[in-house]
């Protein structure tokens, strides 16, 4: 075995190399830990991983579940992936049924609309880098778009900042300030709206119900919020990049 698993960092990119081959290895000790990060327990094997990922009262999420805790330079939750049932449950009902089948196929022709524009950028050159220019870049212009009326525009520095987050989070707590001060902004233009949108509402709604009260503080609809966007726009994104991490090219042209 040549991991060496009492140091063993989640993110190096020696891991991103040889993926594979590293998770393999660590099958050997198939119950370890790391002494980097304040200590990450680490296991392997897949009936494992699946028995602590059933076992929420054994396994608690409720207080962080990421491999690397997120520097957030205060005492903010992600949710909902940091909270465990009944919460967690009531969480995804609110959301859930804001993005089911039917839901998204009505924004079929927004979808096509956005991902056309993203090819029209490189159309005249005949070739992109795929990765960058579009399979991150579509999946994070769609949801804000969809989710928040946000132009696809906007998106590029707050994908900064969560990539920032995702890729280091143990030194992210400005990029997460920042990215919170965007959030601030983007409710309280949502909050002078006559009209707001039905996923807009369900963050309203998934706020009240992470915190269980009537009456929310501005900063905990923040925190919520900011909350909501990252775990959704960098799930979306990690599996568009899951497409092709190397160089790519791609024809520019469609009928």
């Amino acid at each position: 075995m040549t991991v060496d698993v009492e140091n063993f960092d989640m993110l190096s990119k020696s891991l991103a190399e040889r993926h594979w081959e590293q998770l393999a290895e660590l099958r050997e000790c198939p119950v370890g830990k790391t002494g980097l990060y304040g200590g990450v327990w680490l296991l392997s094997k897949y009936d494992d991983v699946m028995t602590a990922a059933r076992d929420w009262q054994t396994y608690s999420s409720a207080n962080g579940s990421a491999p690397v805790p997120l520097d957030t330079g205060g005492d903010i939750k992600l949710m909902p992936i940091s909270t465990d049932p009944p919460l967690q449950r009531e969480i995804r009902r609110l959301i859930d049924k804001h993005f089911g089948p039917k839901k998204v196929a009505a924004a079929r022709e927004d979808v096509r609309t956005g991902s056309v524009a993203l090819f029209e950028k490189f159309q005249h050159r005949g070739e992109c880098e795929f990765v960058a220019e579009y399979a991150v870049a579509f999946p994070a212009n769609t949801f804000f778009h969809y989710a928040f009326g946000v132009d696809p525009d906007t998106t590029g520095r707050v994908m900064d900042w969560l990539n920032h987050m995702l890729h280091a989070p143990n030194e992210a707590s400005a990029s997460v300030q920042q990215f919170f001060g965007w959030t601030k902004g983007l409710l309280d233009a949502r909050r002078e709206s006559s009209v707001a949108s039905a996923p807009a509402a369900t963050v309203t709604a998934v706020s009240y119900c992470c915190l269980g009260i009537s009456f929310l503080s501005t900063s905990s609809l923040y925190r919520a919020t900011s909350s909501l966007v990252f775990l959704t726009v960098a799930s979306w994104s990690r599996t568009s990049a899951c497409a092709d991490s190397s160089r790519s090219r791609a024809a520019a042209s469609w009928r």
